[in-house]
């Protein structure tokens, strides 16, 4: 069965990879056009916020901690990723009720280009603050080699996650506000705001169970303190990943024809 689905898969992403990079350039030219920022807004969001909750945590709370602000940036950049992948992917389908009335295209493309758009502007984003960190000696670039594995896993569970929640929100369309809602409060258990090493030891494992938490930890090790990530935790995200990737492809080769019945 999973032989099937994946083979489905890749037929798919080869026979229209053309139609899903146009959408990508499209998506991407609407999000800078009409604004005179342009691509500079996917980092000036980022830097807002760690501006504001640096103030809150550091001056108010009075959090010390070496290099607090670069891993607060470092941490809400990666978080913006994340959510930005969730809850457009999870949307992507319902979002194209239009397209879908004008050609019979598979599905399963919707939440695959919504992760790639925003993985395109992350890193743009994280390559035009790493530049200037990096002139610095903020960033530590030692086992550089450990960056891609750790993004196309992170891809691969961002991916996974979506296409299961991109068919559920076309019949649950209440899923858009849970998943909101959800992530907001995610944001607070990830390791956002500090480092596993600051959570109580009995609560440590239970909260490195949260793969958003082994992904920002790992970017973080591997970019801020050039060490490498725990091998451990990125094959848990991995099984994880591929569970979720087969149910996802099963619920997309069997609703495929079914979901724009409860679109249009």
């Amino acid at each position: 069965m999973l032989v099937k689905q994946i083979h489905w898969f890749m037929h798919m992403v080869a026979r229209y990879i053309p139609v899903t990079m146009h959408m990508t350039r499209s998506a991407l030219k609407k999000d800078i056009s009409g604004t005179f920022a342009g691509m500079l807004w996917w980092i000036i969001e980022p830097l807002f916020y760690t501006f504001i909750y640096y103030f809150l945590f550091a001056v108010i709370f009075e959090v010390r901690s070496e290099n607090f602000a670069l891993m607060l940036l470092f941490g809400l950049i990666l978080w913006r990723w994340i959510a930005l992948c969730i809850n457009s992917g999870s949307s992507s389908v319902v979002a194209r009720t239009a397209l879908m009335r004008q050609v019979d295209i598979p599905k399963i493309i919707f939440p695959v280009e919504s992760v790639l758009r925003e993985t395109i502007k992350f890193l743009i984003g994280f390559g035009l603050i790493a530049a200037v960190f990096l002139v610095f000696g903020y960033l530590s670039f030692e086992i550089i080699y450990w960056f891609p594995v750790i993004l196309g896993l992170s891809v691969f569970f961002l991916t996974s996650l979506v296409l299961i929640t991109s068919v559920i929100m076309t019949f649950v369309p209440d899923l858009k506000n849970l998943i909101r809602l959800g992530m907001r409060a995610l944001v607070f258990v990830s390791g956002v705001f500090f480092t596993p090493e600051q959570v109580p030891e009995n609560l440590r494992t239970l909260f490195m169970m949260n793969p958003f938490a082994v992904i920002i930890d790992s970017f973080r090790r591997v970019c801020l303190f050039g060490e490498a990530p725990i091998l451990g935790w990125l094959i848990y995200v991995l099984g994880l990943s591929v569970i979720l990737a087969s149910i996802g492809l099963y619920m997309h080769i069997k609703y495929n024809r079914i979901m724009p019945r409860y679109l249009i």
